[in-house]
């Protein structure tokens, strides 16, 4: 079994869309949705698939807990369920549901297989300025940790469960974006494998990006710290 792990903020228009393109794709699953205090309905929305979605999990959260937090909250809860894996993808169809068959098929043997944008076959559709700051972002992880990932920074993952025995959850400071680079650096540092898989990265579908600049600032923070064993 599956758990899917989906972060939402003010998502009303994508995510009725996304759930149901993953019931299509997995039938054995169950999908965590932990929203950060949406004012647009998403909520309301949430609470009526409840009531016929079986094998939905709605956590919610008030507003500005944050990203890291919101996939904190999710993985945990996937953990009651014993499942075989993980999944974590942003709620807005940058991630294609479609392409989590693909990545759960090729985890075997490793302890986080991350879809990335920049390893050969990916796709991107930043924006040019989101692009440069990600992949100058990118480049620092990889010189500063000496960890050979190309895309620390994509929330498109498939986690395989045992690394949640020796990394614990409530080890993680971090609690917007930096939260992916300081879970992909513990678990390198407990000693599992790591693997990147090509995916494409779309633009939303509807709504509006939340995407800060003082995100990438406290990602760079957190960068420093993990480098110099501050954290």
């Amino acid at each position: 079994m599956t758990c899917y792990v989906i972060p939402t903020l003010n998502e009303v228009e994508n995510i009725s869309s996304i759930l149901e393109s993953i019931s299509q794709i997995e039938n054995n699953c169950v999908i965590i949705v932990v929203d950060d205090g949406s004012d647009d309905g998403t909520q309301e929305l949430l609470a009526k698939k409840l009531l016929t979605t079986s094998n939905l999990v709605v956590i919610q959260n008030n507003k500005g807990a944050g990203l890291g937090n919101a996939l904190k909250q999710g993985i945990q809860k996937a953990l009651d369920f014993s499942p075989r894996f993980i999944v974590t993808m942003d709620g807005d169809w940058s991630h294609n549901p479609s392409a989590s068959k693909q990545l759960v098929a090729n985890i075997n043997g490793v302890g986080l297989l991350v879809g990335s944008r920049y390893t050969a076959g990916g796709v991107n559709h930043l924006s040019k300025y989101r692009l440069l700051i990600s992949r100058i972002g990118a480049w620092l992880f990889s010189k500063s940790l000496k960890i050979k990932v190309s895309d620390p920074t994509s929330g498109y993952r498939v986690y395989n469960p045992e690394v949640f025995k020796k990394v614990q959850l409530k080890s993680i400071k971090s609690s917007q974006y930096n939260f992916q680079i300081e879970l992909l650096y513990r678990i390198s540092e407990a000693g599992f494998l790591i693997k990147e898989w090509p995916i494409e990265f779309a633009k939303r579908k509807h709504g509006v990006s939340k995407f800060k600049f003082r995100q990438v600032l406290a990602s760079f923070k957190t960068l420093l710290q993990l480098k110099f064993n501050l954290r």
